[in-house]
């Protein structure tokens, strides 16, 4: 299976009783611009997505590297499934 890594800014969390997405934008992305659908990409979060560091500890704003298989739809944003969740740095912006 081919693997993918995204790297750039959680601008949300998008929290449900049974699932827990994590909102995406570019590096360098100004926070003005992270609610916008062109800039975002969606990742779902699953009982197999695997985490560096407790999934409590996310925070909007925090720079992550998210693994994926490279498959994602084509809806604006763009959703796919994360495999793994790394943390880069600490929030940069809140």
């Amino acid at each position: 299976m081919e693997r993918v890594c995204y790297k750039g800014i959680l601008a949300e969390l998008e929290e449900r009783p049974d699932s827990l997405s994590l909102v995406m934008v570019p590096e360098n992305t100004p926070e003005d611009r992270w609610g916008d659908p062109m800039e975002q990409f969606v990742f779902h979060v699953g009982e197999a997505t695997r985490f560096a560091f407790p999934p409590e500890e996310l925070r909007r704003g925090m720079t992550l590297t998210i693994g994926h298989n490279g498959i994602a739809t084509r809806s604006l944003p763009p959703q796919g499934n994360a495999l793994f969740v790394l943390c880069t740095n600490e929030p940069a912006r809140a």
